[in-house]
């Protein structure tokens, strides 16, 4: 028997950034735009937002990347990602 994890491109609503100094997690919506996104006209914040720490600069592109796209996509509920099938051993009674 295999166990495989899927995940539907719509069930990924949210996505957290964590700050590597501070530890603050900013949660950052997907499908709505926070009033900071609306505000700076920027998805994802360049910098921490509780100790003004920078955020590794691939960060920024690649999450405003990823919510235009998810944004575009009308069909995100037919496409998921699917991560390695893992073989399940049965337990013993």
């Amino acid at each position: 028997m295999q166990k495989e994890l899927a995940v539907s491109i719509s069930d990924l609503r949210y996505v957290c950034i964590e700050c590597p100094s501070c530890r603050t997690k900013v949660v950052l919506d997907m499908r709505e735009k926070s009033g900071f996104a609306k505000k700076h006209t920027i998805f994802t914040p360049k910098r921490c937002l509780g100790c003004e720490t920078p955020y590794d600069t691939a960060i920024q592109p690649n999450i405003d990347g990823f919510q235009r796209a998810y944004q575009a996509l009308p069909i995100a509920d037919r496409i998921s990602f699917r991560g390695e099938p893992v073989a399940i051993v049965p337990l013993d009674s």
